[in-house]
């Protein structure tokens, strides 16, 4: 019984790995996809160009949150270190 949780546990931690890489390969490409529609963004363009780029921007805004949802799934990101007071302790 013992066993069989841990090999649970340890498939779950890799698929969350694997997760937090995909979404971070995936973040990457967004990156590339939300700078190409910010320069296109200040473009002059024909109104049916204009509307394909606004479609583009809604497809890569539901694209990002499930990003951000896939990587829930993944490892979470050590807190970054703080200073505190001991006071009189």
């Amino acid at each position: 019984m013992r066993e069989a949780a841990f090999r649970k546990a340890a498939e779950l931690e890799i698929l969350g790995r694997l997760a937090g890489c995909m979404a971070h390969d995936f973040n990457n490409a967004l990156l590339v996809i939300f700078a190409a529609l910010d320069q296109l963004s200040h473009a002059e363009l024909a109104p049916e160009l204009r509307e394909a780029v606004d479609a583009v921007q809604t497809a890569a805004t539901h694209a990002a949150s499930a990003t951000r949802q896939l990587r829930a799934f993944g490892p979470q990101a050590p807190a970054a270190p703080a200073s505190i007071q001991l006071g009189a302790a």
